[in-house]
């Protein structure tokens, strides 16, 4: 949101701007949002990295507790923790104090607190695309394009200063390449069977 809004506030930062050729403009967002997606980028990544050993230690704690059964796992999950040799199940640990209350979070009383947070935690999120919005409006394509519900990309220029054709043959030519490597990837995997 904040590298969304910022761009409102540009020339403020730099009065030069105002003056500006288009070309010249062009050049300084290039700039601002190549330096914005060195942060962005990365930031989304780590982010799924955590959120991708989150889950996976939580598995293992939930099949070695047997909480979860062995067949209720994926085959590629089972595959690898059968390779690790980590699918014995061993005795229950004492109960950390989360999950003291998550157990507290299905009783009647947690259903609704958490409910409640639930619902408070989506208006602060709308809230948000709506305040970014308020400062600075570019169109409904922001409306559908927010930071971290999608892979974030925010290279919005004015429809003055950019050919809307050149985003959409790169759109095209990353669908068809993505498509062809899918291609492959079931050609290899159809050759690696026999």
């Amino acid at each position: 949101m904040v590298l969304m809004s910022v761009v409102m506030f540009l020339p403020n930062f730099n009065p030069g701007l105002v003056d500006s050729t288009p070309s010249e403009t062009i050049q300084v967002l290039n700039r601002y949002f190549f330096w914005s997606a060195l942060f962005a980028f990365p930031a989304f990544v780590v982010l799924r990295l955590i959120a991708a050993r989150i889950y996976g230690s939580t598995l293992l704690r939930a099949v070695q507790s047997g909480a979860v059964a062995q067949d209720a796992l994926a085959e590629s999950e089972w595959h690898v923790l059968q390779r690790l040799d980590l699918l014995q199940v061993q005795a229950p640990r004492p109960r950390h104090p989360v999950w003291r209350i998550v157990a507290w979070a299905g009783t009647r009383a947690g259903r609704v607190t958490f409910g409640f947070l639930t619902g408070l935690v989506w208006f602060v999120f709308v809230a948000e695309l709506y305040i970014a919005q308020f400062f600075n409006y570019r169109g409904a394509t922001v409306w559908l394009n927010q930071t971290l519900v999608q892979l974030p990309w925010f290279h919005h220029l004015p429809a003055t200063l950019k050919n809307p054709w050149n985003d959409f043959f790169v759109a095209a030519a990353i669908v068809f390449v993505a498509w062809r490597l899918k291609r492959m990837v079931i050609w290899l995997k159809s050759l690696h069977r026999y």
